[in-house]
């Protein structure tokens, strides 16, 4: 099988998002400074549970996913694009100037962040993930 067959392949396809979901768990319980006991007990589950989706051989609930984006400090986002088509996303977080506090994003490993102040608000974006981008991202 070639690898433009195989990237059609609904058993790759799923095995990739699996793969996928689990390392975008990862980057956020980094960039929040979580423990996987810290995601179980946000979770009220077992560790085990957690390492085995980070794993990325667990098929879980989109119910489980969600509950774990949240308890890992982010949300879940689903895309669907059209076929033959690649996607590419990056973050664009808003605080207000009046907050208290502004601290700038801390990125995972391999990205980097821009901060803009537009009009009264201050942005920040988070993109080019160096293993996986090779130009870099803008908004």
């Amino acid at each position: 099988m070639k690898l433009k067959d195989l990237a059609q392949d609904a058993v790759f396809q799923v095995e990739s998002a699996k793969l996928d979901f689990a390392l975008e768990i990862r980057k956020s319980m980094v960039r929040n400074g979580l423990t996987n006991a810290a995601v179980a007990e946000r979770m009220d589950v077992s560790r085990p549970l957690i390492t085995k989706i980070l794993r990325g051989d667990s098929n879980v609930t989109i119910d489980t996913m969600v509950r774990t984006s949240l308890a890992a400090g982010g949300k879940l986002f689903v895309k669907v694009v059209r076929d033959g088509s690649t996607a590419r996303f990056f973050e664009v977080v808003e605080k207000t100037m009046t907050q208290e506090r502004w601290q700038q994003p801390v990125p995972a490993k391999g990205m980097k962040c821009a901060s803009r102040q537009v009009g009264g608000l201050r942005w920040s974006i988070a993109c080019n993930d160096d293993s996986h981008e090779a130009q870099p991202s803008a908004a």
